[in-house]
This record gives C-alpha cells, structure tokens and sequence, in this order.
C-alpha cells in the first residue's frame, strides 16, 4: 500500500518565460503538490498563466495584499534587483523557497538569504546538478575509476553570441551580471558539484566589463576538494572569443568530455599509455535525466522530498555558496583593474 504524500502548495512569484516554459510543467507532474496563486507584475499576464493551470492571478500588489491563498513554498522566478522586498515579506520559520539563479552577489549575501529557512526549505535554481550527465560523471569521479582528477576546462560561448535573459538583462542592477552570471555559473556550479568541492580560490582572471555586465571572463581557480586534494579549473566564458563549448575533467588515467547544455553523452579519453581510443557512455538509462524538462522535473522532485523529509539535498543553497564566491572574486577583480 502506497503511503499517502503530504498535500503541498507552492507559490509563484515571476510569469516570464523560465516559469511559463520549464517550472511550471515540472511542478504541474509533482504528486501531492499544487499551485496557490501566481504573482506577476504584469496583471494580464499572469492571468493568462495561471488560467492555464486553474489557480488565481495576482498583480504589482503581491506585496501588500493580505488575502493571498496560504502556500509551502515560493518559487522567485524574478531579476535579482527586486527580490529583497519578498525575502522580507514572506519570510517565516513555515516558508521553503527556491530562488532562480543568480541567488546572490556575495557569499556573504548567499549565506544571509541561507539563515531565512533550514537547508531543506531553501534551493537554488542550479537545476543541472540533476541531469544524468553530472550525476555519472560525480560518481566516477568520487569513486576514483580514473584515478585523481588533475585539471579541469569550461568553456562556454563564442564571438557573437547573444545571451537573452530578458528585458532586464541590460541592467546590472536587476540582472545581477552579465554571461558568466546568466549561463556561465551553471557550468561552474556543476563541476564545483562533481568534484565535491570544499574551497575555491582565484588564481588569476581577466574580465572584460561592458557597462557593468560580463562579456568575457578568463580564469584560473584552484579547488579544494573532500579527497582528491586541489584541483585546478580553467574557466573561460566568453561572447568576444570562441571557446572550446564543453568542460572536461583530466584524471590520472582518462579525461571526460560533456556538454551540460549540448548532447547526452560522456566522451572518455584514455591516457598516459592505456591503450584504446575514445570511447562514448551514452546509454539512456544512466544518464536520465537528459533534457531540460526532465532535469527540472528532477530538480523540483529532489527539493519537494527533502522538504517533505526535512533532510538537506543536493538543492540546497548552503551547498552552493562556493559558486557565488567564484563569481564574487572575479567581479572583485574585474573592478580593481
């Protein structure tokens, strides 16, 4: 006999495209879990969004209203600029928040927004940490199949690129930063994820800052881990320079290749004499999940169990502060050039 889930309501603050086209499918497919209300500056669009999936609409007035519909957990799917006044409004021991990137500008900041719920109640949106890809390839690396990971490449970007993240995305103030901030840190979030990092510290860095946002970052990281020792990582993110588009882990005996945005599938490259080509790991099973709708559905799966449990994850943002303070440092440098 199936035990019976604990009704759950979330609340969504933000009807832009993220919400429309990734959360609220995922939460939608969530057993026991329902929509309170959805909140969005702009009234007519919020009420078409939420007329979609049967739940009230509520407009500029979130803040103030006091008859909003109770609810668990808030999805803030808004511009970083705006978000302080909803951290102060809907605050409580009884609220669990997942809060879309970027969570904050400093570590300090990151772990200020961390004491406003227990670590199971807050998650960031670093939704690829679910994907099948860096679930394998953090178990072979954890489980030292190819020996001691030496060095790590991301790269991401090329000249040209246009990076939309929105009608805010100009503004520093609201957008938080520029690429390395809106796609960049997901890549570094999920090797600092697989490696089971433990402290960061940049090494050397060259940004390039168009008024305020990243348009290129090139940068070296030394990252302690939990049992390979440090590691270094080779960070390029870049809309002025072509990259190499993939992050690849050397170890002792092989390098892994994979994209966390492109095809499923980890290339395997022996070295050091061991004999063999490239191989691929592509099989279906082990690396689910492979697209975006399925990894957020995980994401989203994994947070609502912790909170259900009241047990910690690999959702929680105390467990991501290490990515805040890369991007912290290199901003920090940049402005000191």
């Amino acid at each position: 006999m199936k035990a019976t889930l604990s009704p759950l309501s979330i609340a969504v603050v933000g009807a832009g495209g993220i919400v429309t086209a990734a959360h609220l499918p995922a939460i939608a497919n969530l057993p026991g879990v329902g929509l309170a209300w959805i909140a969005d500056r702009d009234l007519a669009r919020a009420r078409l969004v939420a007329k979609s999936y049967g739940t009230p609409a509520v407009g500029d007035d979130v803040l103030t209203r006091a008859d909003l519909p109770a609810f668990d957990i808030l999805l803030l799917a808004i511009p970083y600029g705006p978000r302080r006044a909803f951290y102060e409004r809907f605050k409580g021991p009884s609220v669990g928040w997942y809060v879309e990137k970027p969570f904050a500008k400093t570590a300090a900041e990151h772990r200020e927004l961390c004491a406003l719920a227990p670590a199971h109640g807050m998650a960031c949106g670093f939704q690829r940490r679910a994907s099948g890809l860096v679930r394998v390839t953090r178990e072979l690396i954890l489980s030292g199949v190819f020996g001691r990971p030496e060095r790590v490449e991301i790269g991401l970007g090329y000249r040209g690129r246009i990076v939309d993240g929105g009608g805010y995305a100009a503004d520093p103030r609201q957008a938080g930063g520029g690429v390395l901030t809106e796609v960049g840190i997901h890549c570094v979030d999920a090797v600092l994820h697989l490696l089971d990092a433990r402290a960061v510290s940049l090494q050397t860095a060259r940004t390039v800052l168009d008024q305020g946002m990243d348009v290129h970052t090139d940068a070296t990281i030394a990252v302690t881990t939990a049992g390979a020792g440090e590691v270094g990582l080779d960070l390029k993110v870049s809309i002025l320079e072509d990259t190499r588009e993939d992050i690849v882990i050397h170890c002792e005996h092989a390098s892994l290749e994979f994209s966390i945005f492109g095809q499923a599938g980890i290339t395997v490259r022996p070295r050091r004499g061991g004999g063999g080509g490239p191989f691929q790991i592509s099989d279906v099973r082990e690396l689910y999940p492979r697209t975006s709708d399925q990894i957020f559905h995980a994401y989203w799966s994994a947070f609502v169990d912790g909170w259900r449990r009241r047990e910690a994850n690999f959702t929680a943002a105390a467990d991501c502060v290490l990515t805040t303070q890369i991007v912290e440092d290199i901003y920090n440098h940049a402005r000191s050039q």
